[in-house]
């Protein structure tokens, strides 16, 4: 809710050890997530915002490994506190310090006078993201089986655990993969990394390989698409993950590999679905809007260049 507090003054300093208990008041109300960047005492810019001497947010920038060609900024501000102005005095503290461009921020769609204050110092929106979730219960009122069916008999499915005890065939999924994750962030690429780094996701600790799905053309047995479920901590929840299909392949092949993962998911105990889905990623968008997954709030992502 936007404010009409006033002060009579307003101060930037640099994070301190005295102001770690309001970091942890604001990282509580904000829900932050500690995996989503380093401790402000840790980062390379971080300041606090007190009006009349109390504190009221805080800025600080973090980086990711795997997106090295921005930099991250988490920007906390009080609820009670006029937000928008607050927020923007911290955005200029920004201004008089070397980093790496583009800026990006995530808030939520509500946060209004988080959105503007981000609009006026020159942030523009470059995706949402949704945080959804569907019961497997509802999977099945999806189009008609006989849909199903019929694309079937156009490819091979298997699941990534049978795929990849095959002989040949890793190479060029993993060529999907990586490309499928380029193509949905254009705006924030992923670093140069070697083929072992990409193949490494499918092979990792969360990965359900019985209930990730690869699809084989049945024409000429090339990979066609594929679709990654990962457990989650927890019980009878799964997480749908990254999923694309080769651009020579029709994109409702998403449909197949996904109506195959939510049988995978309603015949081992999973009760309900969760998918992370970018605005940006049409394959997601695509299960998106087919499916009848639980409408959320989105997470809007905003970049500033130089």
């Amino acid at each position: 809710m936007l404010t009409t507090t006033e002060y009579q003054n307003i101060t930037i300093e640099p994070f301190g050890e005295e102001h770690e208990h309001f970091y942890m008041k604001l990282k509580e109300l904000s829900k932050v997530d500690d995996q989503e960047h380093v401790h402000p005492a840790k980062s390379e810019v971080a300041f606090v915002a007190l009006a009349d001497r109390v504190p009221a947010g805080m800025i600080f920038t973090y980086h990711r490994p795997f997106h090295p060609y921005c930099t991250y900024i988490s920007l906390l501000v009080l609820p009670s506190s006029d937000r928008m102005l607050i927020a923007s005095r911290l955005l200029d503290s920004l201004s008089a310090h070397r980093m790496v461009y583009p800026l990006q921020i995530s808030v939520w769609e509500t946060d209004f006078a988080m959105k503007q204050a981000l609009v006026k110092q020159g942030f523009y929106e470059i995706r949402n993201t949704y945080n959804v979730h569907i019961a497997t219960s509802q999977c099945g009122f999806i189009r008609d089986e006989e849909y199903f069916m019929n694309r079937r008999s156009d490819y091979e499915l298997l699941s990534l655990s049978e795929f990849l005890a095959r002989e040949q065939g890793e190479e060029e999924l993993v060529h999907l993969v990586k490309k499928t994750y380029e193509h949905t962030h254009r705006a924030n690429p992923p670093g140069l990394f070697d083929r072992s780094r990409w193949k490494a996701f499918l092979h990792g600790q969360d990965l359900d390989s019985q209930g990730s799905y690869v699809a084989l053309n049945a024409t000429n047995g090339h990979c066609a698409g594929f679709a990654l479920l990962h457990s989650t901590s927890e019980n009878g929840v799964a997480e749908m993950g990254w999923r694309g299909v080769a651009s020579s392949e029709p994109m409702d092949l998403i449909m197949l590999l996904t109506r195959e993962q939510m049988r995978y998911a309603a015949d081992n105990g999973i009760k309900q679905l969760t998918c992370e889905v970018d605005s940006t990623d049409p394959y997601q968008m695509e299960m998106l809007h087919v499916y009848p997954f639980e409408p959320a709030p989105a997470w809007v992502t905003y970049h500033k260049q130089r």
